[in-house]
């Protein structure tokens, strides 16, 4: 089982049971650990099996995704151009050099989580159609996300490059490799990508039971809000910032 499909089945209602949260069983019988902050169902009332069309507020959140990796503003994904002009960031940020055991380790991450998502963007291609030029242009983007969420409103079904990216995300994010994300991890994210929001107050949104970090539990959850929910005050649409920075 996934990752994210076993933190969805188990509920991790134990650990999450000092911040008050609940678990709430849902039609399929998964148990998904629904934290006290207003963490309802999903709207079921969406046809997800036909004629799926990302939501306006759904481009939104991943626009400003898009446009958190787009480090040069160019309209397309690199890993070469935007995602090595991060880890460069990196480097100064933690005093690496670039033959650094450590960056070596580092790099190997975000290598992964950028093969996650070109993944994406080849599998919902035609393979007579695609293009295997290392880059993924925004219209790419909310196409491949497009098709990935068009089956079904829960995290734990969705395509399994989406159910790896999560966690290398989060391996991605933690720096110093101890499980966790906390406050300095967060910071590097922002100012190595170039973004100039209040980390500090999007962590602690993100930050549920206040704990001072932010567990693979509440990651998963905050994931599933911000691909699939339409409330906008749910806490995961901060993952990649302030809204506001998205346009499309």
């Amino acid at each position: 089982m996934s990752f994210v499909g076993s933190v969805l089945l188990r509920g991790q209602v134990g650990r999450l049971a000092a911040c008050g949260c609940r678990s709430t069983v849902g039609v399929t019988g998964i148990a998904p650990a629904l934290p006290s902050f207003s963490h309802q169902p999903l709207d079921g009332r969406r046809n997800y099996a036909t004629d799926f069309k990302l939501t306006a507020f759904q481009k939104q959140k991943l626009v400003n995704c898009f446009e958190f990796y787009d480090v040069n503003k160019d309209g397309v994904i690199r890993f070469e151009d935007d995602f090595q002009a991060a880890l460069n960031r990196y480097i100064d940020l933690n005093g690496w050099t670039e033959e650094s055991p450590a960056y070596m380790g580092y790099r190997v991450r975000w290598t992964a989580f950028w093969q996650d998502l070109y993944f994406g963007k080849l599998s919902r291609m035609d393979p007579k159609l695609r293009k295997d030029n290392n880059e993924i242009t925004r219209e790419e983007f909310l196409a491949m996300w497009e098709r990935a969420l068009k089956d079904s409103a829960e995290l734990a079904k969705t395509p399994g490059w989406v159910q790896q990216l999560i966690p290398d995300l989060y391996k991605a994010i933690d720096v110093d490799g101890d499980g966790s994300l906390k406050l300095k991890d967060y910071e590097n994210l922002f100012k190595a990508f170039g973004r100039l929001d209040n980390v500090e107050q999007i962590f602690d949104r993100l930050d549920a039971n206040k704990d001072g970090q932010i567990s693979r539990t509440e990651w998963i959850l905050h994931f599933q809000d911000y691909l699939f929910s339409e409330d906008r005050d749910r806490r995961g649409n901060l993952i990649w910032g302030s809204l506001g920075h998205g346009s499309w």
